[in-house]
Parts: C-alpha cells; sequence; structure tokens
C-alpha cells in the first residue's frame, strides 16, 4: 500500500512505495477515523477535503487582532464541544488550572486593554461594560481574552483529541464593567471559556501519525514503524504493518497543491471554536483594582 503522494527514498522518489495493496489516499484518514469512533475528528478533517483550497494567513493563525476578518465560511463553531473535550485529561486539566489561576497581572493588563479599545481611561466615572453571557466564541474571539492556556498534542497519547485539534488553546474572556470609587476598579460578572484552534498543516516536518485505512497505530507499534521505516526496512514492514503509511503535514499541503494543478480545489483551512462554557469568580475576585 502506498500513500499516493508520500515519498520516502531516492530510489522511492523515482518509483514509490511498492506493496501488494490497494493505493491508500490521504483523504482515507476520516475514514479511518470513523472506524475508530473519532467522529469529531472525521468531521473537522471531511471539512477541510470537502472546503475550497485556502492556506490559512500568518495574521489569522497568530490571531493578531484578526478575528473579525475571519469569513464564515472559514471557522467552524459548532463541531468541538467542551463537553466532549473535557473528556480527555490534558483538557481537563486545562481548564481546571486556568479556572483556579486566571487571575494575575498578565490577565489584569488585559483587562485594560479591552476597557481602553471600548472607551475606557483611568479616573473616568462613566462605567464601560464589556462582553455578555450571550456572546458565543467567535464573538469573545473578537472581544478579546485576558488568559490563554496551550493543551494537548501530548507525544505520549494517540488519541481522538490529538487527531482532532493537535495543539489548541483554551481562552478566557470576562464579562463585567468598570466603576470609579476612588480608584479604578472592574467588577467581574462571568468568566467564559472557550477552544479556539487553526485547523491546517503547516510545518512540513509534523508527525501525524501512521495511518491505515482502518486505523492509526498505537504508540508502541509506531515506535516499531517508524524505526524500520527509517533504515529503510520496508519489505519488513509490509509484512508487519501491511497497509500503513506514515502521514507528516507536507503530506496535506501536496494534496492541496496536486489539486489546484488538477484544477480540482480542495484542502481548506480554517478556524475551530469550541461552545463556551461559563463560570462565576470567586467573592474574592469579583473586584479587580486597575
Amino acid at each position: 500500500m502506498t500513500l499516493d503522494i508520500s515519498k520516502t527514498s531516492i530510489k522511492d522518489i523515482k518509483e514509490g512505495k511498492k506493496y501488494n495493496q490497494d493505493v491508500f489516499y490521504l483523504n482515507d484518514i476520516p475514514t479511518a477515523m470513523k472506524e475508530m469512533g473519532w467522529n469529531v475528528a472525521a468531521n473537522l478533517m471531511n471539512r477541510w477535503f470537502n472546503a475550497k483550497a485556502y492556506v490559512m494567513t500568518d495574521e489569522i493563525r497568530t490571531n493578531i487582532e484578526s478575528s473579525r476578518k475571519i469569513n464564515s465560511d472559514r471557522y467552524d463553531d459548532k463541531t468541538i464541544k467542551i463537553e466532549w473535550a473535557k473528556k480527555f485529561n490534558s483538557t481537563s486539566s486545562a481548564f481546571e488550572i486556568t479556572k483556579k489561576h486566571w487571575k494575575d497581572d498578565n490577565s489584569i493588563g488585559f483587562i485594560r486593554k479591552i476597557l481602553s479599545r471600548n472607551g475606557w481611561k483611568s479616573g473616568s466615572v462613566t462605567p464601560i461594560y464589556i462582553g455578555s453571557e450571550l456572546m458565543n466564541a467567535y464573538e469573545l474571539n473578537i472581544l478579546g481574552s485576558i488568559k490563554n492556556t496551550s493543551f494537548g498534542l501530548a507525544f505520549d497519547t494517540i488519541d481522538e483529541l490529538r487527531g482532532a485539534l493537535g495543539k489548541a488553546t483554551l481562552k478566557l474572556s470576562i464579562v463585567g464593567h468598570s466603576e470609579y470609587i476612588k480608584k479604578d476598579i472592574f467588577i467581574v460578572k462571568k468568566l467564559g471559556l472557550y477552544i479556539r484552534d487553526n485547523y491546517e498543516f503547516s510545518g512540513d516536518s509534523e508527525f501525524l501519525g501512521v495511518w491505515s485505512k482502518k486505523r492509526v497505530l498505537s504508540k508502541a507499534e509506531t515506535t516499531q514503524y517508524m524505526a524500520l521505516y527509517y533504515t529503510g526496512a520496508f519489505r519488513k514492514l509490509n509484512q508487519l504493518y501491511p497497509g500503513f503509511v506514515p502521514v507528516f503535514n507536507k503530506d496535506f499541503s501536496t494534496w492541496r497543491e496536486n489539486h489546484l494543478i488538477e484544477k480540482k480545489e480542495s484542502g481548506g483551512d480554517f478556524v475551530v471554536f469550541s461552545d463556551v462554557e461559563w463560570f462565576e469568580p470567586q467573592k474574592t475576585d469579583a473586584m479587580i483594582e486597575l
């Protein structure tokens, strides 16, 4: 079996990796994901394959004052649910840590920044209100977050979270208003947590697992496979793991480029937003000195 765009050695560059199996195409991966019960990951990848070819810009990727510029067809805010994401240890831990330690000098600085963008000045007695519990994650992202926590992409774990998001960001937004009572303060009403991720394949060398039409190899299997792969022992690989192919970020970029050449546009990057989990601050954190 071979990945139609994957090459491995000087000989393979000319001939490809030849096995007595059906050709493995990159867009077989969502089917394999569904075979493993990874429906969320499969839905996100199918969206990428089915979308019109688009390469995410650095402005969108870095999320610097960029959310207003994301077209509605270039983000997904329906697929990822926090209830699903928190089933995974790395996500659950990120939520717990962020909730417990959200207030620090950096987060207060971001509150000042958001207030200033909305007309606040130090010493102003006119309250400035920011945020609303009616906002979704896309809208909160435009408002601005006050704390970001990275999670996911644990190399010792091969699970659906890694397949769906890889490394993602947990973002914290705030609802409340400013007041001036002998000093500048901010009254916190609610705090909202949501996930933001870039679904794109920049960075050619990132390894995305060893896949077949049915599943991805486990960590132990992957370790054995790649040791043989890098020594060129392809005959033994075919005996031990028939039908499996290593997949890298560059394979997705090549897929998109090849389909553009063939005038069959496929491979559209997009931004992922989850739903929002709201919580109230502890009484000791409900009033912040600015």
